[in-house]
């Protein structure tokens, strides 16, 4: 599965990482094989990923930030 390959390297602004659906996202986020050096990782690339798509994707940060 493509996810579990980002789930082992955490590589902000990675093209695949980009154009994951909410449901994706939010389950990496919650995976315990989430694998990253610093907590600010994960929001810089959260940052990003709603800014690959603003207008539609900050509608949905409510599904993505309890993870």
């Amino acid at each position: 599965m493509k996810n579990r390959q980002l789930l082992i390297t955490w590589r902000v602004g990675c093209q695949e990482f980009l154009l994951l659906n909410v449901d994706q996202l939010v389950d990496i986020l919650k995976s315990d094989d989430l694998n990253v050096s610093k907590e600010e990782e994960v929001f810089n690339s959260l940052f990003l990923w709603v800014k690959q798509n603003e207008e539609e994707r900050k509608k949905r940060l409510h599904e993505i930030l309890p993870a």
